[in-house]
């Protein structure tokens, strides 16, 4: 993996904030050093730009940005979080280098020099062990399984998606799950758009979990997700839509507004919007 313009394995850590020392990026980065016997030299150097939140997949200046960046500091491995624009730079990036890319990567060993990445399988019950191939720098973003065993051992899950159209919906479905002593869930899209946070998002790219009861609010039911939440016990999905693929996983389905269905259920418990 040792790039052969530097006498030592560079890894880049990309983070979304100024938070490097604290964050689990940089936990991952560290723990990758620590599992190593060689004797060979690691260094970790932490990288972000200001505006990079501001990425679209038409704005090229971004991953000229990285790119150019990369290769001044010769990095050997790079580290993204796994956010939506993250993912995004990630796969720009390793297009533009032609470099080996691995998404929803859990975790990174290297061994005689050879860098290897672990990624879940489509329905979670299995590890994969990939094998980094070609020209450094090697790119890999990072899945964060760490903060996400509160979702996974939950007994009850009330989970969100787009169909509940705006962020103040989706507080509103905190305050029922609150009521029912409920964990909440979110589809990808949700935790893209900054409604529920990383480790609340169930699917491939998220938690996997096994709750006695799930309850889908405004979710398709996209492949992604259901990989996530199919295990569950019961499952009742509730949607506007009745060719939505989650209702033909739902042990019960109701057709029906799912914003009206909240602001109901809180009516009838009492509870203020």
């Amino acid at each position: 993996m040792q790039n052969k313009t530097t006498d030592k394995h560079i890894i880049c850590v990309v983070e979304t904030d100024n938070g490097y020392q604290n964050s689990t990026l940089y936990d991952k980065a560290e723990e990758i050093i620590n599992q190593q016997t060689s004797t060979d030299e690691f260094e970790i150097i932490c990288m972000a730009t200001p505006d990079y939140k501001e990425y679209n997949y038409e704005d090229d200046y971004i991953v000229a940005y990285f790119a150019q960046k990369l290769a001044t500091i010769h990095a050997s491995l790079v580290l993204f979080p796994s956010t939506f624009i993250c993912r995004g730079i990630a796969s720009a990036i390793a297009t533009r280098l032609n470099r080996a890319l691995l998404t929803d990567c859990t975790a990174i060993d290297i061994k005689d020099d050879v860098v290897y990445g672990l990624k879940p399988s489509l329905d979670g019950k299995n590890m994969a062990r990939y094998k980094f191939n070609g020209p450094t720098p090697y790119i890999a973003v990072m899945k964060d399984v760490a903060g996400s065993s509160g979702i996974q051992n939950a007994e009850i899950i009330f989970s969100g998606g787009r169909g509940l159209m705006n962020p103040d919906s989706f507080d509103a479905l905190r305050k029922l799950a609150k009521c029912y002593g409920a964990s909440i869930g979110a589809s990808r899209p949700v935790v893209d758009v900054g409604w529920a946070d990383a480790d609340e998002q169930v699917g491939q790219t998220g938690s996997f979990v096994h709750p006695r009861v799930y309850v889908a609010f405004g979710i398709s039911g996209a492949i992604q997700h259901l990989a996530g939440m199919k295990d569950s016990q019961c499952i009742i999905a509730v949607n506007n839509n009745k060719h939505s693929p989650i209702f033909q996983f739902s042990d019960y389905a109701i057709e029906a507004d799912v914003n009206s269905i909240i602001r109901n259920m809180l009516q009838l418990l009492g509870v203020k919007l």
